[in-house]
């Protein structure tokens, strides 16, 4: 065989093998043809003139040093700000952040170290370091005097902070709702809600997602079937009470209403008609109350159910006994109930903040949640119908319990979803105090709170 056809000049090598390319040019050595070689002197010509060599070469220490980043921690402002009604211990780089204006700040502390020095370039063997922990020793002093003698914040600037906090919440759903402002993430859970609902004909002809005579809408916002009966609720007050403030069976606890709120919300949003259970003293005794005047609206709405007895044995036989009755559901964290044709379904508080939870349920049965939540379609022995949450009701609920406290991330989230739903669909069954023109009557508010006025009507009682 005759390798005489094959020209190795046409051979490519990958330029990046320093290995490759020695080979290759040993191989084809022959097939090159010489190329002259330049006059050395030539090429110096034109090279710039080379600076002559420092007689000290620098080290590689003192080079990577010039590169090195300078670490600014000791002069940095903190990243913790101190704030809220309640005081603070001061957080520690507070002392000593760069801050010409404020005491303890590193140029001043510098100051105290060489302050009787006069060289340009003081040396460290002359510094004064027990000035820096005398004057840290005084602040630190002067802050623990202030945290002893500080009241926090007045009761009567607390209320108009909070009333603030609901109002600019409340105000921000409206502008959502009515679509003065929009939000990506809640128009994209509105849209893959109402891909689950089926469309019916209404009285008019056309074709509807939701109609004014419907039952509620049930868990994670699903459209309720035609033949699915939803149980009633039926809370224990006190024990749900007793989860949060850890008290014991002597006494009653003192009612906080925001965690009433959370519960009834968290059953009325799911589509179930709910009755929460108390003691008769609460309705009189206001200083059990945390919040007086938000209980009582709550009492308007036809969700609390009080006992002419102050037990808490008293409470859950009552409760025990609407739900049988009824076949309801139980929501207690006792363990002494024992249910024959109820189920029970005990509650789950993950405290969020010092007055906001988020509420869960795991009922007692081992069954699937929708089982122990509907009623069985052979039940013949009790009219179920009565027992039933209708939209409008549902709507009303949300709107009035939204417009008197905040709620969680998520949780408001998924009010605004279903407010949302109800307006572009259904809008005549919002109530008034929802209505657009609202908004005004909210913005008014706020103004007055930011002038430290004092609200005579909280907007909702205007309807």
């Amino acid at each position: 065989m005759s390798y005489d056809s094959i020209d190795l000049t046409k051979r490519k090598y990958p330029r990046d093998s320093g290995l490759l390319e020695d080979n290759a040019s040993q191989c084809d050595v022959q097939n090159l043809t010489a190329v002259p070689e330049e006059p050395k002197s030539e090429i110096l010509e034109n090279l710039p003139p080379k600076s002559p060599e420092p007689s000290d070469v620098q080290p590689p220490a003192k080079i990577q040093r010039k590169n090195r980043r300078i670490d600014t921690s000791f002069v940095m402002q903190p990243v913790k700000k101190i704030e809220g009604d309640t005081p603070q211990r001061p957080f520690p780089k507070e002392l000593y952040w760069y801050n010409p204006a404020v005491s303890g700040t590193a140029t001043e502390i510098f100051d105290m170290l060489f302050k009787s020095s006069s060289q340009a370039k003081p040396k460290y063997t002359h510094a004064n370091f027990s000035a820096p922990a005398s004057a840290l020793k005084i602040m630190k002093q002067a802050r623990q005097k202030g945290l002893q003698t500080t009241t926090g914040t007045l009761k009567d600037q607390q209320k108009p902070r909070k009333q603030r906090k609901v109002l600019d919440s409340l105000q921000n759903t409206l502008w959502l709702i009515h679509a003065y402002k929009r939000d990506a993430v809640l128009e994209h859970n509105s849209r893959s809600t109402i891909q689950k609902f089926s469309c019916t004909r209404g009285d008019d002809g056309r074709l509807r997602i939701l109609e004014k005579n419907d039952l509620s809408i049930v868990w994670n916002l699903s459209q309720r079937e035609p033949d699915w009966q939803v149980k009633p609720v039926f809370i224990d007050g006190i024990s749900i009470v007793d989860m949060a403030s850890g008290s014991g069976s002597i006494g009653l606890p003192v009612l906080q209403v925001q965690l009433l709120i959370e519960i009834l919300l968290h059953f009325i949003i799911d589509g179930h008609q709910v009755t929460l259970f108390l003691p008769e003293i609460y309705k009189t005794d206001s200083e059990k109350i945390d919040n007086s005047q938000v209980f009582k609206f709550l009492c308007t709405l036809d969700v609390i159910k009080f006992v002419n007895k102050k037990s808490r044995k008293a409470v859950e036989a009552e409760v025990l006994m609407e739900a049988e009755k009824t076949a309801g559901i139980i929501c207690s964290n006792s363990d002494d109930i024992h249910t024959t044709l109820s189920v029970q379904c005990f509650p789950v508080l993950h405290k969020l903040s010092e007055s906001n939870y988020k509420v869960s349920t795991v009922f007692a049965r081992k069954d699937s949640s929708k089982n122990c939540r509907l009623y069985p379609k052979e039940t013949a022995e009790i009219d179920t119908s009565i027992y039933q949450l209708t939209l409008e009701r549902q709507v009303f609920l949300i709107c009035s319990l939204f417009h008197v406290t905040t709620f969680h991330g998520q949780r408001k989230q998924q009010i605004e979803v279903f407010l949302m739903i109800i307006n572009r669909f259904l809008p005549e069954i919002l109530p008034k105090f929802m209505e657009k023109s609202m908004i005004t009557t909210v913005g008014e508010s706020i103004e007055k709170l930011q002038r430290e006025q004092n609200l005579e009507n909280w907007p909702i009682f205007l309807k």
